[in-house]
């Protein structure tokens, strides 16, 4: 054995980087590839290489010994845009080409297996390639010079998604032969935070994974957690729009986009909670990118005959294996019911629970087995096992095609009514009039020739009802129910289920079940006495089944077409837009064979200044119908150096960095701020799109107007239709500090506790008398209660160690989660003095007073002492109460805004003493009030005005006073103190009532105007009467 002498110029490695250009073979459109004196040769090429250029190429190859040396060899490009791999169209040898010319074959025995990855965000937009390859061989020079197709022009360089709408996966269709996007509903704009929305498609070499990502605002209204189950029990179809003129993405028509979502708290005070919202949908085929599709919308309906609507029954039989419909359903273009029914007449009553919007009289009849051997048909709600827990009844419906009666109940059983008539439904209640447990018992339900046993059980009680419960697939709510005086919790929920919890019902909400198969929940409940009890809720399967339809070509021959329909029952199924491939019908069929041509679509090539016309390839399987193939050439010259290839461009597209410009936009973009928007219930800063030709110089707004929400300015803004009166009483921190409440020290009241939340209601705690919670800046505590009662000192009282606004409803404290819509107050007393000398609340202006019948001393001295109180509620009432809002805001000295108006018109309520004293010393020593309410009310009580003003030092203007008769020390004292009180008008006529203005205008400002009635003569002056040194007129 001989070893060869290798020199140091044969054995070392030339560098050479790597030109940014990829050159692809079809495995399609070569006859052979050999290898000849460490040369690389081609032969038999049918079409010409397919020339890539893109960006930051890069190759690597790693040897391994295994028996024999192979070699694993990877190239990475990006190119700017979207390009999905369907453009290489299958799979490729690949060739590289260094800056000396020099090309190489990268695989010579195995093409490569081709990967990509599409983003398009606010920073970036292209497409990054992979090519995949193992080999035998390494990379080998190849022995050729050759021309190459370029591949077309594939996407802007711009960033940014501009808009995105969903919809429905079953309401929208994508026909991508004609270029149409069919709709049987409404596309939902989706208002997403800035520039958070983003898009990415990732092919496997397998699958392609589509997926969209938002961001928005967490709406802490009550019910928004439900409102995102129901978002998360569908699949969806999209539209993206890109900033800029970019191609238009259609992603979701082909199974469907499957949301999820996550939520990220902030505790910073006025910033936002956020929701991130993700949707993914994984297929063959991936997204489709075009300019030119039309939205058409189908908004035809028909009517179909149906055998089921979830579990009623919806036909009669008529005779052996025949029967009739009874129902009719309304559904879409594509299938989708919408909710509307027909039923035959006379069977209107039977079908109470359906939106019957209709009869039809006409008899369609159909062969169903279920009628063979039984001409009855039954149908109730009454489950094969009946359990009780006490002596008690249960209620049930119940109908049949047929005369029907009850028999063999145990004599400590009763059926109310035991018979009926056919095709009348009954409500049937089934009694025990004596419990024993662990007794078992049947009876029987006889409905012409059929029998139906039911059987009866005993067991222990329980303390919640149901303790198991069936359903379908569907995404429903199932209802337990306790006594409302002994609360229960929930201890374990192991599969995170949603629920709510009011007075006597824990409503569980079950989510969509898509399984073939069912699923079981369980969750453990505890009541107040410590007692426990597991609850069981049974969901059935989804239904599915596959049905021929027509045929599909794949690579040139045709298979059976079969579409997928599912159902919540085995006797009623949908269609869906899910299909697959059957079994192959023709080997290379003719149907499935293709026309290409070339043809001028109004775009055109820049080449040295030049304007040429863009020639596109487009194709056809019936000759009527064309979609482009993405293959272009250079046509005729339109114009010698253009003025169109020579505009400067904030963006462009590019065939070949080196030669060729495709069509340009000479034109620069900015955002520029113009009011506000709303996203949700969130109030942002709005920003306009404006464009400027002239390189920046001048601007106009883009036509149609684009806009773009930017800063957040204030959350859960009632200007953006948040509604407070939904909320619970909530304190919002603005430093960090403690809260405690005082309960009322009478004895003759259960209020030793109160609940509170900081989690915005999800779970709530109980905060004992005298003790307290410590919060940070920005974290929320929400409160209620349904267990305060009269007292002779109100409910209880607050305090604070930290700054703090009150936001939310009232009436949460005295009804629980049942709060919302409530106007009434129970008892006398609630609120009085309930932050009274609080001296860190700082607004009011959220906090929803919405009572509007008051009852005696309800809000009396509610903030009296709230010296850094600056903003008052809002105050609705127009029925008063005896010192219903006396002293309720006395002593603020930081008040500055107040309700516009005091809506009462009328204070003279007889029961026992009227409204006297309503609003007695209301803004008694409000320092800092530069405005009052108006007092709109003509019809007056003893004292009800008296010292509301006084001590007002910075009040300027009365509010006009329009009764004509006084009453009794109705205005005695009313702005007294009021140093810099200067207008005053006031249209009584009668003023003889006793101390009616007893010192009303004493020590204000020494000169100003008081209006008068022009009848009115007998006003004194002075302190009791006109100031001296003011100025009388007449209104």
């Amino acid at each position: 054995m001989s070893i060869t002498n290798y020199t140091l110029d044969k054995c070392k490695y030339i560098h050479s980087k790597l030109k940014n250009v990829l050159y692809l073979i079809s495995e399609d459109h070569v006859k052979d590839i050999h290898i000849d004196n460490g040369e690389a040769y081609i032969s038999g090429l049918t079409e010409l290489p397919l020339r890539i250029n893109g960006f930051n190429i890069q190759y690597s190859e790693e040897t391994s010994l295994d028996e024999r040396y192979k070699f694993e060899k990877k190239i990475t490009l990006s190119m700017k845009g979207y390009v999905n791999y369907k453009v290489f169209g299958g799979r490729y040898y690949a060739i590289v080409e260094d800056n000396d010319g020099i090309y190489y074959m990268v695989n010579v025995d195995f093409p490569s297996r081709i990967t990509h990855t599409f983003n398009l965000s606010h920073d970036v937009n292209q497409t990054d390639f992979t090519f995949h390859s193992l080999s035998n061989f390494p990379t080998i020079k190849l022995n050729a010079d050759f021309e190459a197709d370029n591949l077309p022009c594939l996407g802007y360089n711009v960033y940014g998604i501009d808009s995105l709408k969903l919809i429905y996966k079953n309401y929208a269709r994508l026909d991508t032969e004609n270029k149409t996007v069919a709709t049987t509903d409404a596309w939902r704009n989706i208002e997403f935070i800035g520039n958070s929305c983003s898009l990415q498609e990732v092919y496997d070499g397998e699958k392609v994974t589509d997926t969209i990502s938002f961001q928005i605002p967490l709406n802490h209204k009550i019910g928004w957690s439900w409102n995102l189950l129901e978002f998360l029990d569908n699949l969806y179809a999209s539209i993206i729009v890109p900033k800029g003129g970019d191609n238009v993405y259609y992603s979701g028509f082909n199974f469907g986009l499957e949301p999820s979502y996550s939520i990220s708290s902030s505790s910073n005070n006025g910033e936002s909670d956020i929701i991130t919202v993700t949707l993914v949908e994984s297929s063959n085929y991936g997204l489709t990118a075009a300019v030119d599709y039309e939205e058409e919308d189908y908004d035809t309906t028909h009517w179909r005959y149906v055998k089921y609507v979830d579990e009623v029954i919806c036909y009669e039989c008529v005779g052996y294996a025949r029967a009739r419909y009874l129902v009719q359903q309304e559904v879409d273009s594509f299938g989708n019911p919408t909710g509307d029914y027909k039923v035959k007449d006379g069977y209107q009553s039977q079908y109470q629970m359906l939106n019957v919007v209709g009869t039809f009289s006409n008899d369609e009849q159909f062969t169903d087995i279920d009628c063979a051997g039984q001409s009855c048909k039954l149908n109730t709600n009454i489950p094969s096992v009946i359990t009780y827990s006490a002596a008690t009844c249960h209620t049930y419906t119940l109908s049949a095609s047929c005369d029907w009666n009850i028999s063999g109940l145990a004599p400590y059983m009763t059926a109310t009514p035991s018979s009926g008539s056919g095709n009348t439904q009954y409500s049937v209640s089934i009694c025990s009039t004596s419990f024993v447990a662990g007794q078992e018992t049947t009876f029987n339900i006889n409905y012409g020739s059929s029998v139906r046993m039911v059987n009866v059980k005993f067991g222990e009680p329980s303390f919640i009802n149901p303790t198991s419960a069936n359903t379908n697939c569907l995404e429903q709510n199932v209802v337990f129910t306790f006594d409302s005086y002994c609360p229960v919790t929930v201890t374990s929920n192991p599969y995170s289920l949603a629920y709510q919890i009011t007075n006597s019902n824990l409503i569980v909400n079950i989510p969509r079940n898509y399984n073939e198969s069912a699923t079981t929940y369980s969750m453990t409940v505890e009541n107040c006495y410590g007692n426990t009890q597991t609850l069981t809720i049974n969901q059935d399967k989804t239904y599915v089944k596959w049905v021929s339809s027509g045929y599909m070509c794949v690579s040139g021959s045709s298979y059976v077409k079969e579409i997928k329909y599912t159902g919540a029952t085995n006797y009623d199924y949908t269609v869906t837009s899910e299909y697959r491939q059957g079994t192959l019908i023709t080997s290379g069929d003719t149907r499935c064979q293709s026309t290409k041509k070339w043809e001028f679509r109004n775009h055109y090539y820049c080449i040295d200044g030049n304007k040429y016309e863009c020639i596109e390839e487009v194709e056809s399987y019936d000759g009527v119908n064309w979609t482009p193939t993405y293959q272009t050439t250079v046509g005729n010259l339109v114009e010698s150096g253009s003025t169109f290839c020579n505009q400067t461009t904030l963006y462009e597209w590019r065939l070949n960095t080196n030669k060729y410009q495709c069509e340009g936009i000479a034109t620069i973009y900015r955002w520029t701020d113009s009011g506000t928007t709303c996203i949700g219930y969130d109030k942002y800063q709005r920003a306009i799109k404006q464009v400027s030709y002239d390189g920046g110089t001048t601007w106009e707004n883009v036509s149609p107007a684009e806009y773009s929400a930017t800063t957040l300015i204030e959350a859960n803004s009632t200007d953006c239709g948040y509604d407070y009166s939904t909320q619970y009483l909530t304190f919002v921190p603005t430093e960090s500090g403690t809260f405690s409440f005082s309960g009322s020290s009478s004895s003759t009241v259960n209020n030793s506790s109160i609940q509170y939340s900081t989690d915005n209601g999800y779970t709530w705690k109980t905060l004992n008398r005298g003790n307290s919670i410590s919060v940070s800046s920005g974290n929320k505590v929400m409160w209620k209660s349904s267990t305060f009662r009269y007292t002779l000192d109100g409910i209880g009282r607050f305090s604070s160690t930290g700054k703090f606004n009150i936001e939310g409803n009232i009436m949460s404290l005295l009804y629980g989660d049942n709060f919302s819509g409530q106007t009434i107050l129970p008892e006398i007393l609630e609120f009085s003095e309930l932050f009274r000398d609080c001296i860190n609340v700082i607004s009011a202006e959220n906090l929803i007073l919405p009572a509007t019948t008051l009852t005696n001393y309800c809000y009396r001295e509610m903030f009296r002492g709230c010296t850094s109180l600056t903003t008052a509620p809002e105050l609705p009432a127009t029925t008063m109460e005896m010192q219903c809002y006396y002293g309720m805001f006395s002593g603020c000295t930081s008040l500055t805004t107040v309700p516009n108006s005091l809506p009462a018109t009328d204070l003279s309520n007889t029961f026992p003493n009227g409204a006297y004293n309503c609003y007695s010393e209301m803004f008694h020593g409000c320092t800092s009030l530069t405005t009052a309410p108006e007092l709109p009310a003509t019809t007056l009580i003893d004292g009800c005005y008296s010292e509301m003003f006084q001590g007002c030092t910075s009040l300027t203007t009365a509010p006009e006073l329009p009764a004509t008769t006084l009453i009794g020390s109705c205005y005695q004292n009313m702005f007294y103190g009021c140093t810099s009180l200067n207008y005053v008008k006031c249209l009584a006529t009668d003023i003889s009532a006793n101390n009616c203005t007893n010192y009303w205008l004493n020590n204000v400002s020494s000169t100003g105007t008081f209006v008068k009635a022009s009848s009115m003569s007998g006003w004194p002056t002075g302190a009791d009467g006109i100031p001296n040194g003011w100025t009388v007129q007449n209104a």
